[in-house]
């Protein structure tokens, strides 16, 4: 229950639960243990079948309208295409290393796959990022380097921009020394508005202020130490974008 934040009904299902996508009377619960997308009755809370998606199905998201699943297999390397009224696989879209995240645009023309590890493999099929066309269901485009391991991605309102959050090296920097920042924590616009796909922005989060202390208190003349224990490092796991304000929330 959203306001009161109580728990109101559990439901067993598959091993290993990772991810759900929802309409008004079904749950899709990607049951990584099992390979397969657990279908629970919302009225019932019962499972109700399995659909199979290949080994340690990853994700899972639903179109608007309701229509389509897209769920992910990384052994395979495929985004599955699941038609919700037969529950059916209807298409099988080879989509790059490891795909772990995606996310479907407000009009569900669109969706983007990006894979956890892409970014150290030596293979030919490392995109990073991989845009999908719902309708034909196809690979349109691909990029091949945002980071070395992507932590979430999310899409804006109107379909414009991809962000996502992940880890890039600095090859410049030491691992005995922790103010050069070795492993960067990024969050990156992706603008896939226009016939080229750019990144737009990024922003480096690797060590952040906690609350109460303000930037200028971290300039503040102090020592170095001193400096690079007011921010603290961080790991990111997820995004979620606010709809209402196009806030980006990073996990």
């Amino acid at each position: 229950d959203a306001s009161t934040q109580a728990a109101t009904q559990t439901v067993p299902v598959g091993s290993w639960p990772v991810a759900v996508a929802a309409t008004d009377t079904l749950a899709f619960v990607a049951s990584r243990g099992e390979d397969v997308l657990t279908v629970v009755d919302r009225a019932t809370g019962r499972p109700t079948r399995a659909v199979w998606i290949g080994d340690e199905v990853s994700n899972v998201a639903l179109t608007p309208d309701g229509r389509t699943l897209i769920a992910l297999a990384p052994i395979e390397r495929e985004a599955v295409f699941v038609d919700v009224a037969t529950l059916r696989v209807t298409a099988r879209v080879r989509v790059g290393v490891d795909p772990t995240h995606v996310v479907i645009a407000p009009d569900g023309s669109r969706a983007w796959v990006a894979g956890r590890r892409t970014g150290v493999s030596s293979l030919d099929d490392k995109a990073d990022l991989v845009e999908l066309s719902v309708a034909m269901p196809a690979v349109s485009r691909r990029v091949q380097e945002l980071g070395t391991t992507l932590g979430g991605l999310a899409v804006s309102a109107d379909g414009r921009t991809v962000y996502a959050s992940g880890v890039r090296n600095n090859a410049r920097g030491s691992l005995s020394d922790e103010r050069t920042n070795t492993f960067q924590h990024m969050v990156i616009a992706v603008d896939v508005s226009g016939p080229t796909v750019r990144e737009a922005l990024v922003r480096d989060i690797t060590r952040s202020l906690p609350m109460g202390v303000t930037e200028a208190a971290a300039q503040a003349p102090t020592t170095p130490e001193r400096a690079l224990e007011l921010r603290r490092p961080v790991g990111l796991a997820g995004l979620v974008r606010d709809d209402d304000d196009g806030d980006l929330f990073v996990r």
